[in-house]
């Protein structure tokens, strides 16, 4: 029995054991941190897949992709939601297989997420 359910062929990702909903694509993009939230309006705008409630990963959402094992994300390094201080935000870090705080005025991959508001 997997902990994941998919949804559709380009869908969500539901991770069962914290109840998160994940888009399963990523581009190639890297987003900055003006970009990150104005593709999270234009997604919820159109209603992305069913749903207008898609929102920035916190740091504890995406340990959970570490902790669960639930997606195989490309290599880089992905946004949350929570920062470290006025300069830093906590970053995902495929490569590093961790959590780390990095500078918010570099660009990273966006992975979306809802349900679960932790």
């Amino acid at each position: 029995m997997t902990d994941i359910d998919k949804l559709g062929n380009n869908g969500v990702v539901i991770d069962k054991i914290s109840l998160l909903m994940w888009e399963s694509k990523v581009d190639n993009k890297v987003y900055s941190l003006s970009e990150i939230f104005e593709y999270i309006e234009q997604l919820n705008a159109k209603n992305y897949l069913g749903y207008s409630d898609w929102r920035i990963p916190s740091k504890d959402e995406l340990e959970t992709l570490i902790d669960n094992n639930i997606l195989s994300p490309k290599d880089g390094m992905y946004w949350s939601s929570t920062f470290y201080d006025d300069y830093n935000v906590y970053v995902l870090s495929v490569y590093h297989n961790r959590i780390s705080y990095y500078i918010k005025t570099y660009a990273y991959y966006l992975r979306c997420v809802r349900g679960n508001n932790n």
